[in-house]
């Protein structure tokens, strides 16, 4: 079975996302697939691009995946409104 740790953030680029969220678990990476998890994932409700361009950014690598969720329908779904 997979185990995955997920999180959902406002949106690329915003103050404390980029300073706080999403490094967070990307200086802590090491640390969850110790323990077994097998993928961080970021949810945001941005375009593939934005997201993509902000992992550069961050330096999120491999360690954290970030998902676009442009229409917000997965983040409704899962973590309901935001």
């Amino acid at each position: 079975m997979a185990v995955q740790v997920g999180e959902r953030v406002p949106g690329a680029f915003a103050p404390t996302c980029s300073a706080r969220h999403l490094p967070g678990f990307i200086d802590k990476a090491g640390e969850f697939l110790a323990k077994g998890v097998d993928q961080i994932v970021c949810v945001s409700v941005n375009d593939a691009f934005v997201m993509e361009s902000w992992g550069k950014d961050r330096g999120a690598g491999d360690r954290v995946v970030l998902v676009a969720d442009g229409s917000g329908s997965v983040t409704e779904a899962v973590w309901g409104k935001l």
